[in-house]
């Protein structure tokens, strides 16, 4: 007969005893000799039940030391401690308790409990805290809706571990299935949520530097469009004052060629009209620079895709120019529902930080990611556009 069922004849007696004579004394009391009224039976029964209802816990309890004998406190204890971790006991308490609890329950000198996360990874919670499992244990498995949830092990020898003992860590190990698996929920969701707080944190920063490299690129194209620009037109305008037209006419084509060339630099028309390499190689042209590109043949990419690897190779080629000549290399390539763009260049300075996070900000704002090592940047983003 297991604890639970001793438990509860025991209490089962202890309840049927106290009615038994709480009857008795009424029927004492009452001393007639008629049967007593309807009216008495069922305020008598009222009574009964009150007092059955008010005296609960003081007859679980005396049903538990009848049950248990010298164990009572223990089990009643264990039974305390199952009872509040489904209510009070709060989250980061209840394997710490449970494993003092297994310990003490058993007697024995230290007790670990051990909880299988989600991910594989696992915690356990010694009591005392510095105790270590030295092999020498009675191991409980902890199981939640059949799945394993975690085991529960106390530092005693198995051959001397009476059969009382197992089923009171048994006993324990059942309605802490609940417990261990809220445990392995909260701490996956602690984990979750230290990760969406990190990922909100990068997001945050990538899209400040997002801004201000806009802004700084604006003042830089503005600071350009004054210097390059600006004075052809006003060269122009003082020119038609002069009525010296065919020279206006020369100041005109130069101020648009060099709001063309300006324009370039924020998106090329080559790129949409003839692709990447065609992009590349008139960047390369006005940056006066010679350079291998290699594109395989293979899926179209998306423009979105094309415009950030543009930007990207530009953006490494830049940082790259001090190399060696004829050693910049730009090679495209696709491989399963990835094109994989690699920048080289024999460059011994390791490449800027500033460098670094601008490409990396835009690859990763494609669904990418960027490495970089001693001249050579690798840039991997997916060939499907982002929905």
């Amino acid at each position: 007969m297991n604890t639970d069922t001793r438990r509860a004849l025991a209490t089962s007696f202890a309840r049927l005893l106290l009615a038994a004579t709480l009857y008795t004394a009424g029927a004492i009391a009452y001393g007639g000799a008629a049967a007593p009224s309807v009216l008495v039976v069922a305020a008598a029964t009222t009574m009964v039940a009150l007092t059955l209802w008010a005296t609960r816990r003081p007859v679980e309890r005396a049903a538990t030391r009848i049950a248990l004998g010298h164990r009572a406190q223990t089990y009643q204890a264990v039974h305390d401690l199952l009872r509040q971790m489904a209510s009070t006991v709060a989250v980061d308490e209840v394997v710490p308790r449970l494993a003092e609890a297994a310990g003490r329950a058993v007697g024995g000198p230290s007790a670990q409990v051990r909880v299988w996360m989600p991910h594989g990874e696992q915690w356990t919670q010694s009591w005392p805290a510095d105790a270590a499992d030295d092999g020498t244990s009675v191991r409980v498995g902890v199981q939640h809706r059949g799945a394993d949830v975690g085991e529960i092990a106390v530092q005693v020898d198995p051959l001397q571990t009476s059969s009382f003992d197992r089923r009171l860590l048994t006993d324990l190990a059942g309605p802490a299935g609940i417990a261990l698996s809220t445990v392995r929920l909260t701490h996956d969701l602690r984990r979750r949520q230290a990760e969406l707080a990190g990922l909100s944190h990068d997001l945050t920063t990538s899209r400040n530097r997002l801004l201000t490299a806009r802004r700084d690129e604006q003042a830089r194209v503005r600071r350009q469009v004054d210097q390059e620009v600006v004075r052809h037109i006003e060269s122009a305008v003082a020119l038609v004052d002069a009525a010296d037209l065919p020279t206006a006419s020369r100041a005109s084509a130069e101020a648009l060629h060099a709001l063309r060339l300006i324009a370039r630099g924020i998106f090329p028309p080559r790129l949409a009209d003839s692709g990447l390499a065609a992009a590349l190689d008139g960047w390369l042209e006005r940056a006066d620079l010679d350079a291998r590109i290699e594109i395989d043949p293979g899926p179209v990419l998306t423009v979105p895709a094309q415009i950030c690897l543009y930007f990207c190779a530009v953006t490494a080629l830049g940082a790259l120019i001090p190399a060696q000549p004829h050693s910049l290399r730009v090679r495209l390539t696709t491989t399963g529902d990835q094109a994989v763009l690699t920048v080289t260049g024999a460059h011994t300075e390791p490449i800027p930080d500033a460098v670094r996070t601008m490409i990396r900000d835009r690859i990763e704002a494609y669904d990418g990611s960027a490495t970089f090592e001693d001249g050579t940047v690798r840039a991997v983003i997916p060939l499907q556009e982002r929905p």
